[in-house]
């Protein structure tokens, strides 16, 4: 919560580094309407799954960009049955979308094959 790491100041470091991939943690957590529109606007922006409720999972999926999303849990705080559930609830009758966010990006992203 404090000042200087609100959402709304990570724009001109991701814009000034084009090469840069930007995962942005619990995908702005409060601040996920403005985390969206970065990841909309960027394309080295990512967003993650973990501490957003079902509703914004599923707006997440749906209205960003699906390639550039990675499952993320809360552990210890939250067991990561929750934030697998809501993936699979987000990707039902998907089993590509839902394979691409809990496995596929995150390999992409670190190189695993």
């Amino acid at each position: 919560g404090r000042y200087l790491n609100q959402v709304k100041w990570y724009e001109a470091p991701i814009a000034e580094n084009p090469r840069t991939t930007f995962v942005l943690g619990h995908s702005g957590a409060r601040q996920f309407e403005q985390a969206l529109a970065l990841q909309r606007r960027y394309p080295k922006v990512w967003l993650e799954t973990s501490s957003q409720s079902l509703s914004t999972v599923r707006r997440m999926i749906h209205e960003g960009d699906p390639t550039r999303i990675v499952h993320g849990a809360d552990w210890p705080f939250y067991h990561p049955a929750i934030s697998v559930a809501k993936v699979l609830i987000a990707t039902e009758g998907r089993p590509d979308l839902r394979h691409q966010v809990l496995w596929a990006n995150g390999a992409r992203l670190l190189g695993i094959d």
